[in-house]
């Protein structure tokens, strides 16, 4: 059980993004709320029920995410894969796309898609100010890094980061290229913004330099069972563990996954999260094809993907998005498109897991878990095929990768990711 704080604040946690995204920081939210502070959550109106049914505040954020991902110009760059040029390539198609369905203002691509942009931004700034009034501190993740900060000094209120990315193991100058690139993205919102409140303005080359001066507080939910801290990192750096958003009390499965669980052998899992399906039908026809070359039944989750079990098959279950706490523990292996919180709830429960990455960090989890030994070597999406995901498939069944996919689940179960990072933070915010 975790310890009460001897100091009880008002702190807001701002979370923005994909699922992977918000899920830890509302898990977290709730750790601190544990101890005795109030917390406000700021995020998506989507997440809006969920923060209430956690006890916390609630406070919305403009954006609909999933619309931006399962937009055609999203589905260009994802399916460019991980390759610089492609994705260079990916990136201009998506802009044209775009620019093509704005209001005619001007000549020109990079004007009216950077106007776009800064108007989008300058409404999250807006959300993020108004949800830290009257916080005595702040907590942000990744996509709010900036925003949340700035917002912070603003209403001179402490801060800290609250990352699920490990993004001190990047090489130095890639990490460093990447973070600038992202910076100067926003720079011009949030410049903007500065002066309309009077406030002193950002540096032109962001607050990489002040938070490495002042020690910046960040905690990681990351596992030190997949990851270990790198010898550079300070003490104000946290490796915690993974902050699980668990299901309520009183959740259960369906009765009908019930049905299917008991109808056979523990089936595997299937899922692609977030990511969209140019042609749904296409990848629900080539993972049951590859199951059916290894006598698996599969659950498909949907997803954002809109996967699709054929009517009358019964060595496969369509659903929505299962409590993958409840569902995961009852089947024999997972695949997934690497997602930095699908992947923990993989490896928590101890499972053999197939990743098939499509953009990004998706790539690198998919690396770690093969480092771990507790899958194969990844599948890109770009060369997904039912011949190479039935070879992944097959080798899930291999005796050393399921003996150690269960080690790795029994270290990471034994953490306590969320009371941890929930301590520093009181600790930081002088609880």
């Amino acid at each position: 059980m975790a310890s009460v704080s001897f100091l009880a604040m008002f702190i807001t946690v701002l979370a923005c993004g994909l699922p992977g995204d918000v899920q830890p920081l509302l898990a977290l939210a709730g750790g601190l709320r544990d101890i005795g502070h109030t917390v406000r959550v700021a995020t998506h109106q989507s997440w809006h029920k969920p923060v209430s049914e956690a006890g916390l505040e609630f406070s919305e954020l403009p954006g609909d995410i999933r619309k931006v991902v399962t937009d055609r110009a999203f589905l260009t760059v994802m399916e460019s894969g991980r390759r610089p040029d492609r994705m260079a390539i990916a990136l201009w198609s998506a802009a044209t796309d775009l620019a093509g369905r704005l209001p005619p203002t001007r000549p020109g691509l990079i004007r009216p898609l950077s106007q776009l942009g800064r108007t989008f931004d300058e409404a999250l700034l807006a959300g993020v100010w108004s949800a830290a009034r009257g916080s005595d501190a702040l907590v942000f993740g990744s996509p709010l890094a900036f925003h949340g900060y700035y917002a912070a000094r603003a209403h001179g209120i402490p801060s800290a980061a609250a990352l699920t990315q490990p993004l001190d193991y990047a090489a130095a100058t890639r990490q460093s290229v990447g973070r600038q690139a992202v910076w100067q993205m926003f720079r011009g919102s949030i410049t903007n913004w500065q002066r309309r409140l009077g406030v002193p303005v950002a540096p032109l080359f962001g607050p990489f330099r002040h938070w490495r001066d002042i020690g910046f507080p960040v905690v990681y939910g990351l596992s030190s069972a997949v990851l270990r801290r790198p010898e550079h990192w300070t003490a104000h750096q946290h490796l915690t563990g993974y902050w699980f958003l668990d299901s309520t009390h009183g959740t259960a499965l369906s009765p009908e996954v019930e049905r299917f669980l008991a109808a056979g052998p523990p089936p595997v899992y299937v899922t692609f999260g977030s990511m969209p399906a140019r042609d749904p039908k296409r990848l629900t026809d080539l993972v049951t094809a590859a199951a059916a070359r290894t006598g698996d039944r599969v659950i498909l989750d949907a997803g954002w993907g809109g996967l699709q079990a054929a009517a009358g098959d019964k060595t496969a279950l369509c659903v929505e998005q299962l409590p993958l706490d409840l569902v995961l523990p009852r089947v024999r292996a997972v695949v997934h498109h690497g997602g930095v919180m699908v992947t923990a709830e993989g490896l928590r429960a101890g499972l053999p897991t197939v990743v098939v990455p499509s953009v990004l960090d998706q790539f690198d989890w998919g690396k770690r878990v093969a480092a771990a030994g507790a899958g194969p070597q990844a599948v890109p999406r770009r060369r997904l095929t039912a011949a190479n995901l039935a070879a992944a498939l097959a080798a899930t069944r291999d005796e050393r990768m399921v003996r150690t996919a269960a080690a790795l689940g029994s270290r990471i179960r034994g953490e306590r990711g969320i009371a941890r990072a929930a301590a520093v933070l009181d600790d930081v915010f002088g609880g």
